[in-house]
């Protein structure tokens, strides 16, 4: 029987995360993954979603530059080539993740594990593999639901539409996703700048349920601009693993990342847990910080957060200061042709700490990348609103809104 200091289960994000981790500080690793390293983000989730989404967008401004007159673009958004590029970058990113493993000389075996005791793995078509600590990165697929009246082959999960040659004339996408996010609504933009006539749904009271209220009735506006139709309040339930701060379960060695522990469902935390499991899986001592993790949908315009909201805030006793940036009035937001956007901050009026930054309009992912850099630097509001950024830029209005949320301390 094979023995190593690390065994992984799941390639995807959390799992060639932590073995990655794991074997930089000197362990002998091994990675089971039963399809291909990578995961569901690298082949059916993120990459392959925001590589549509690009095209689409893509195709979105070659037709308001043709509005303008600057040159003619077909109305129509060319669904096949958008997939058959997305397959060639998806295999480029996973061949990415594979030289990783390789370099790391993590040994990757594909099969499927299941446990015969706390430090033994059964792995299918091959002897059993034997571990001081084991990491479950099982991750998460979807699944179709059944739906009274709607026959199965017309319900796609988001991996079937990736795959479409032609967009369909009509759909409703079900926007009931992990915890704090609303990816459906990905899919929704996504189809609706092909052309389809798009209806989406949530059975949660807010369609951006994480997302401070003002940004996301202005966000819902603009997706209904782009023509789809939202409703609210309009749920799915599963075994999760639950573990501590250390990403540990309640057996000392054994420890769970990602999408299997449910909470936080998203890539970044799923490396950031990841990174942890693999540090303390060789014994050492980190922990997650998990509220300091950013959100951002792609919808048009894009949406992000970071922790908490002034809601929530106020609910956790902080005496809470805010502020508030109009993009409309932000040089580059003007000069990329946006017309509108919102950022807001929210912190502690006391201590100055940066609680959660929240942002609806062009740029978000720019803003909601470097608040989160704030916030998990413990930076203070102070020096967030004192900080140089580039002109013109996007963060200037995240700058603009911590001045703001100073004043009113």
């Amino acid at each position: 029987m094979e023995t190593v200091d690390v065994a992984v289960i799941g390639g995807g994000p959390g799992g060639y995360s932590a073995a990655l981790k794991a074997a930089e500080l000197g362990a002998k690793v091994a990675l089971i993954e039963a399809e291909r390293p990578g995961g569901a983000c690298v082949h059916h989730a993120c990459i392959p979603t925001n590589i549509l989404l690009d095209s689409a967008l893509t195709h979105l401004a070659a037709r308001e530059l043709s509005v303008m007159g600057v040159f003619e673009v077909g109305d129509q958004f060319n669904f096949a080539r958008a997939s058959a590029r997305k397959d060639t970058l998806v295999r480029k990113i996973a061949e990415g993740v594979n030289g990783a493993l390789r370099m790391r000389k993590v040994q990757v075996i594909e099969g499927r594990a299941s446990f015969q005791d706390s430090h033994t793995l059964a792995v299918t078509g091959r002897d059993s593999l034997r571990a001081g600590a084991i990491i479950v990165a099982t991750g998460t697929r979807w699944e179709p639901p059944v739906i009274p009246g709607v026959e199965p082959g017309r319900i796609l999960t988001a991996d079937a539409v990736q795959s479409l040659s032609v967009a369909p004339t009509s759909a409703t996408v079900l926007c009931d996703g992990p915890a704090e996010t609303s990816f459906g609504l990905e899919y929704a933009t996504l189809l609706a700048l092909a052309g389809t006539e798009v209806t989406a749904m949530t059975s949660r009271p807010a369609i951006f349920p994480g997302l401070d209220p003002t940004l996301a009735e202005f966000a819902s506006n603009a997706l209904r601009d782009l023509g789809i139709a939202v409703f609210e309040q309009a749920s799915t339930t599963g075994d999760t693993i639950p573990v501590d701060r250390d990403c540990r379960t309640n057996v000392a060695h054994i420890f769970a990342v990602g999408d299997v522990t449910g909470g936080t469902m998203l890539t970044n935390a799923a490396i950031h847990m990841g990174e942890v499991a693999g540090a303390n899986a060789t014994g050492g001592h980190a922990r997650t910080r998990l509220r300091d993790v950013p959100h951002l949908l792609h919808t048009v315009p894009e949406v992000g957060w970071v922790g908490l909201t002034e809601e929530a805030a106020r609910a956790s006793g902080f005496d809470v200061a805010t502020g508030m940036a109009d993009l409309s009035f932000n040089a580059r937001a003007i000069v990329t042709g946006a017309r509108q956007g919102l950022i807001k901050v929210v912190a502690d009026r006391e201590i100055g700490q940066v609680l959660g930054v929240h942002a609806a309009g062009p740029g978000a992912s720019e803003v909601i990348t470097v608040a989160a850099s704030i916030m998990q630097a413990e930076i203070p509001l102070a020096d967030l609103a004192a900080l140089v950024t580039w002109h013109p830029g996007v963060t200037e209005g995240l700058v603009e809104a911590a001045r703001r949320a100073l004043a009113g301390r």
